[in-house]
């Protein structure tokens, strides 16, 4: 593990990403694959990475619509974490309060 100041431990470094998508048949199913930040059809994981540079967790996928927070919230990556871990993410990817309710950063 990567240590911190004061002894606190870096865990993961995580981030979602999508990937293009075929059109599915279902019109639920498009509209759930849907992203409007690329403007198309994708699916969502969740990833996390050791401060090593190990991938450590890749959530099942999502459909593109879907926010970074409820793919955080119901993918199980938090359940991995422990008391006083750190959790590194993008500024934009708004986690923080989800990561503290398991008394870590």
């Amino acid at each position: 593990m990567f240590f911190f100041r004061f002894g606190r431990r870096v865990a993961v470094i995580s981030d979602c990403f999508e990937i293009p998508i075929q059109r599915p048949r279902s019109v639920k199913s498009r509209a759930l694959s849907y992203s409007h930040y690329k403007s198309r059809l994708t699916a969502k994981y969740l990833i996390g990475v050791t401060p090593q540079g190990f991938v450590s967790y890749i959530s099942s996928g999502w459909g593109g619509r879907t926010s970074d927070v409820k793919v955080t919230e119901e993918c199980g990556i938090l359940d991995n974490l422990e008391l006083g871990d750190i959790v590194l993410a993008d500024r934009g990817f708004t986690v923080h309060e989800l990561v503290a309710q398991r008394h870590a950063l």
